[in-house]
C-alpha cells in the first residue's frame, strides 16, 4: 500500500508541477529564452510569436495537469493494478505532450498565415 500511495503521491507532484509551469506561460511572463516554453528559431526570434504560441502551450500544460490530478486517484480508487495507474498516467502525459507539440506548430503556422 506504501508503495502505491507514494506512485499516487508522485503523480500528484507532476500535475501540480505542470500546473505551475502553465501559469507563468499563459499568462506571458516568460521571455523568451533557450530552456523554458516552446523554442523554435522562429519563436526566439519574434517576440510577439513567442508570447502568442506559448500562451496557448501554457494553457495546454494546465489543461494536463488538472487532468493529471484528477485521473490519477480515480484510478488508484477504482483499480488495484499499479501498472493500470502508471500506463493510463504516463500515457496521459505523452498524449499531452504530442499534442502540445502538434498545437505550438499549429500555432506558428497560423501566425505565418496570417502575417502573409
Amino acid at each position: 500500500m506504501t508503495g502505491s500511495l507514494l506512485l499516487l503521491g508522485v503523480f500528484e507532484a507532476t500535475a501540480l508541477l505542470w500546473v505551475g509551469l502553465g501559469i507563468p506561460l499563459l499568462r506571458r511572463k516568460v521571455r523568451p529564452n533557450w530552456f523554458y516554453g516552446f523554442r523554435t528559431p522562429g519563436t526566439l526570434r519574434d517576440e510577439q510569436l513567442w508570447y502568442e504560441v506559448n500562451a496557448g502551450i501554457g494553457a495546454d500544460m494546465i489543461a494536463v495537469g488538472v487532468v493529471l490530478a484528477v485521473l490519477a486517484p480515480v484510478l488508484y480508487a477504482a483499480c488495484d493494478s499499479l501498472e493500470v495507474l502508471t500506463l493510463a498516467c504516463v500515457a496521459w502525459l505523452l498524449a499531452g505532450m504530442l499534442f502540445m507539440a502538434v498545437h505550438g506548430f499549429v500555432m506558428i503556422h497560423e501566425h505565418a498565415r496570417r502575417r502573409d
